[in-house]
């Protein structure tokens, strides 16, 4: 490159950096709002998954539904509706994009009737 060329690179880049500075001062001074939840409510995490059973609104007779992409080996189904079975739900339709060998034992919890 050149020296003038490169003089020139310089000067656009310069003059690039003092409208961007121009442009983010006004960012800058502006008010920032708190986007943290309010209420303890708001809050998504849980401390356990009961709790997150209990706040999701779950009732007898509802759909309990899945998605994932794990296939074999993805116990979360069965931590799930255990923990459903032992929360004593009943009569619920589970939806899920899929089910394999490692999820036998939800055949338990559909003959009485939990899931």
């Amino acid at each position: 490159m050149t020296q003038k060329n490169e003089s020139q690179r310089q000067d656009r880049v310069a003059a690039w950096s003092r409208h961007a500075e121009s442009e983010l001062s006004a960012y800058h001074s502006a008010a920032k709002l708190d986007l943290q939840a309010q209420k303890p409510r708001d809050h998504k995490l849980c401390a356990s998954l009961e709790e997150a059973i209990r706040r999701s609104g779950l009732r007898d007779g509802m759909t309990v539904s899945f998605h994932h992409a794990f296939r074999g080996g993805d116990l979360t189904i069965n931590l799930v509706m255990e923990t459903i079975a032992k929360m004593r739900f009943k009569n619920l339709t589970l939806a899920s994009s899929s089910l394999s060998d490692c999820h036998a034992p939800l055949v338990e919890h559909s003959r009485n009737g939990e899931g």
